[in-house]
């Protein structure tokens, strides 16, 4: 700041302005809330391969459901989410089946990415089953830990787009055999947000399981396209 006083003398002074968390105010779509809860749907093409039948395809919607929460000044987060196999559009073989997983993990956002990146590296556990009427094939009861990086790119306006990967060794009641015994999965999101705090969520998910349970080699592959609403 530049003044002169009543003789003519130039006076000048300078001023540091400091606003906590400024890019909330730049940046509208980094903005959320410290607790989210989200609910929605997908539709998923589902391939189960087992050695002691043949191969079992369905098509079916899968409801999900997850909450998040952010804290040490949005440095840390936790989510917990969980999905099941809801209705059963089209299968190959008369026996109902149903996935259901849960997940829990605890994740920490890099601070030297910069915006319009951000990168978080999380880590849990994951629980995974099987619902099978006829009872003669599936798996029960898998879980284990997780690895689960999340990159987001704030495209403005409000939009984001993620793109995560995940991997988790898996057994029967947290006994991991083999490192061969895992689960993979990967996905990419488009999310946009009004009213201050309210997204929708458009989510394209691929996941992958392989097992070998007492000498039987099981694998099941799924893709899901689905949509999602965070309160």
């Amino acid at each position: 700041m530049v003044s002169v006083n009543i003789k003519g003398e130039t006076q000048r002074k300078r001023y540091i302005l400091h606003i906590r968390n400024w890019l909330d105010l730049v940046a509208p779509e980094r903005r959320s809330m410290a607790t989210a809860l989200s609910a929605g749907f997908g539709l998923s093409s589902i391939t189960y391969r087992d050695s002691r039948i043949s191969d079992f395809k369905q098509l079916a919607l899968t409801g999900k459901m997850n909450f998040g929460k952010e804290f040490l000044r949005k440095k840390m987060n936790l989510s917990l989410n969980m999905f099941l196999t809801a209705v059963s559009l089209s299968k190959n073989t008369d026996s109902d089946v149903r996935f259901f997983g849960a997940n829990a993990r605890l994740g920490y956002l890099f601070p030297y990415i910069y915006y319009p990146w951000s990168l978080s590296l999380m880590g849990g556990l994951y629980y995974t089953t099987m619902f099978v009427s006829t009872d003669n094939f599936g798996f029960k009861n898998m879980s284990g830990p997780q690895f689960y990086p999340f990159l987001r790119y704030y495209m403005g306006d409000n939009k984001s787009i993620g793109l995560y990967a995940k991997f988790s060794p898996i057994g029967e009641n947290f006994s991991i055999l083999s490192l061969s015994n895992r689960e993979v999965a990967s996905g990419l999101s488009y999310n946009f947000g009004f009213m201050q705090t309210h997204s929708l969520n458009l989510s394209l998910d691929y996941a992958n399981i392989d097992l070998t349970i007492d000498g039987v080699k099981i694998n099941t592959t799924s893709i899901t396209g689905g949509i999602s609403y965070t309160f």
